[in-house]
């Protein structure tokens, strides 16, 4: 009995965690969103379709392709940014 009174007491977690990790690639989905659409919409896929949704993946990858050495630095640069402090509040809005 006097075990269970006295025994250690764990501290409780918090369960849900609010926030994102940011890595390179959300960073260029995020500022160069309407490349990605046009690049889609060109392609013959519509906002919200089956195939944007489908390609998607693949038309951020080809952007970032496109992007040069410096441009896919300075958004590495804000993904430090992002994961230290907060995103922009318009970002955290979507």
């Amino acid at each position: 009995m006097w075990l269970y009174n006295h025994s250690c007491t764990w501290k409780k977690k918090q369960l849900v965690k609010y926030g994102r990790r940011w890595n390179t690639r959300m960073v260029v989905a995020h500022q160069q969103k309407e490349k990605i659409d046009s690049l889609l919409r060109r392609a013959g896929h519509a906002l919200g379709s089956n195939g944007y949704i489908k390609f998607y993946q693949q038309a951020v990858g080809k952007v970032i392709k496109k992007m040069s050495p410096k441009q896919i630095e300075q958004a590495a640069g804000t993904v430090k940014e992002w994961n230290n402090s907060h995103p922009p509040a318009e970002i955290q809005a979507k």
